[in-house]
């Protein structure tokens, strides 16, 4: 009798788990990682790079023009008070609270017409002023 439950017991310890449910489903008894993915926007152009004056109630140049998928560098400073520089669609706000240049970056990911704007109060034209991104 004692080999007969022992025999039972090996049988049953060695025999294949079935992960097959009567409705098809898999267990596949891996963990699944439900943590958001960060993907990397890819450069595929070339690095550009702009020196930009902000001014009441401008910017100099008003006008950048970039290819899609370029690295654009942006370094700017402010003329007079302090201002801004946002380019929302990029993530870009960069401040320029003297004469002192601020570099930021970004990468040219989406073609079309942005505004860059001024992100900090400066005046009585602070709602006028702007600059134009062109991304080809």
């Amino acid at each position: 009798m004692r080999w007969e439950i022992l025999l039972i017991l090996l049988v049953a310890c060695s025999a294949p788990i079935d992960d097959h449910h009567a409705d098809g489903h898999v267990d596949d008894h891996e963990p699944v990682d439900t943590q958001p993915v960060e993907v990397p926007v890819e450069v595929q152009g070339e690095t550009v790079q702009f020196q930009v004056e902000a001014f009441q109630f401008g910017y100099e140049p008003s006008t950048i023009t970039v290819n899609e998928g370029d690295r654009v560098q942006i370094t700017a400073w402010s003329r007079d008070v302090p201002h801004g520089l946002r380019i929302r669609e990029f993530g870009l706000n960069m401040e320029l609270r003297d004469k002192t240049p601020v570099t930021a970056e970004f990468v040219a990911s989406k073609k079309g017409t942005f505004s860059y704007r001024c992100s900090i109060p400066c005046g009585h034209g602070h709602g006028g002023m702007e600059g134009t991104l062109i991304v080809q």
